[in-house]
């Protein structure tokens, strides 16, 4: 559940995004926030998204940081709870390469 701090800290996101203090508070708490709502849903996501977006001068959004928190954002959004898992690509232990198509229609246990 979101606390008035997390609220504070998105309005003060939301009014000082050219500040690059504003975009480290944006990744490290208040989408860890959100990440760690077991409620939060497809609106809290798509809201975080907006935000970044609008929020954030171009020069922010141009880094390794910014493709990893717009992954797990659209990740979140494009993926929803009891639905068809997306296809996705990744090696095995011996390097293989993988698609989960492969395994559809049949029990998949994945350990990161």
């Amino acid at each position: 559940m979101k606390s008035n701090l997390y609220n504070k800290d998105a309005e003060f996101v939301k009014n000082n995004g050219s500040d690059y203090f504003s975009f480290w508070l944006f990744r490290t708490h208040v989408l860890s926030v959100i990440l760690q709502d077991n409620e939060a849903g497809v609106k809290e996501f798509s809201n975080l998204l907006d935000l970044y977006n609008t929020t954030f001068p171009a020069a922010f959004k141009n880094t390794t940081e910014r493709k990893k928190i717009k992954k797990i954002l659209t990740g979140r959004i494009n993926t929803r709870k009891n639905e068809v898992v997306p296809n996705f690509k990744l090696k095995d232990i011996e390097g293989n390469l993988l698609t989960f198509n492969e395994f559809r229609g049949k029990y998949v246990l994945l350990d990161f």
